[in-house]
């Protein structure tokens, strides 16, 4: 689904807020497209970024950055065009989801892991909403085996 998303937005800014296979994926498309795309991927625990980082360098792939969520909820990004948010518990998304959804740019998509989670997809929701956005389900092409879905914000509500 990144990379279908990535080829019809052609993002020149993408937030990966999670990493592991999400920052391979979204790299090697970035590298595969003619495209240019910066990727910003984010963890919460410090243990993963060094994971992330020497997975990636074994790939090929240690293009874009790579911070803790301690550090980078400390700046002011530009906006991405993409954002994937997969990073941490269910309980760090709700916290983390309010700011997450204002660093996109006005015609930004939102991508959120895990909304088949009875205890966050009420929230994600309801934060979408509130951030005047309209929250569409993806379950239909993002339902796994174990029931695990996403949704993504499309675009602002009028």
């Amino acid at each position: 689904m990144l990379c279908a998303l990535g080829e019809i937005l052609k993002p020149g800014r993408v937030l990966d807020l999670g990493s592991g296979f999400s920052s391979y994926v979204l790299r090697s498309w970035a590298k595969a497209t003619s495209h240019e795309t910066t990727i910003v991927s984010v963890v919460a625990v410090s243990l993963w970024l060094d994971r992330t980082k020497q997975f990636l360098e074994s790939q090929g792939l240690l293009n874009g950055e790579l911070h803790t969520w301690d550090n980078f909820a400390l700046t002011t990004p530009k906006p991405f065009d993409l954002i994937f948010h997969d990073m941490g518990s269910i309980a760090f998304r709700a916290q983390t989801l309010p700011k997450v959804l204002t660093m996109r740019t006005p015609n930004g998509v939102v991508v959120l892991d895990d909304v088949h989670k009875r205890a966050y997809r009420p929230f994600a929701m309801s934060e979408t909403r509130r951030a005047g956005l309209e929250y569409l389900s993806a379950t239909r092409w993002t339902k796994d085996a174990f029931g695990r879905a996403a949704a993504r914000r499309a675009r602002s509500t009028p």
